[in-house]
């Protein structure tokens, strides 16, 4: 395929011809990607919340208290489990 050839698709949001290729549109700015569009909607709604998307980067996972309690009450719970399992034996 020659550069001339490249194939073009509409812009759902502004009907400007783009590449097929493309995650977010030269004319008007929206973003196609459904992956990037979640990212930033949740990027700009983060309202002083411990807010992560961890979709694409190597950004560390970030939790709140309450997320971090119920973490650590269910690795107790694995553990007795796996525990009590043991003892049957």
């Amino acid at each position: 395929m020659q550069k001339d050839e490249i194939k073009q698709k509409e812009c759902p949001f502004c009907a400007e011809n783009i590449n097929v290729k493309a995650k977010k549109c030269k004319h008007c700015g929206e973003i196609l990607d459904i992956v990037l569009r979640v990212a930033e909607e949740a990027k700009s709604s983060n309202n002083n919340q411990n807010v992560s998307v961890n979709v694409v980067t190597d950004k560390p996972l970030v939790f709140n208290e309450k997320e971090k309690s119920v973490g650590f009450l269910l690795s107790i719970g694995i553990i007795f489990y796996l525990l009590s399992l043991h003892g049957l034996r």
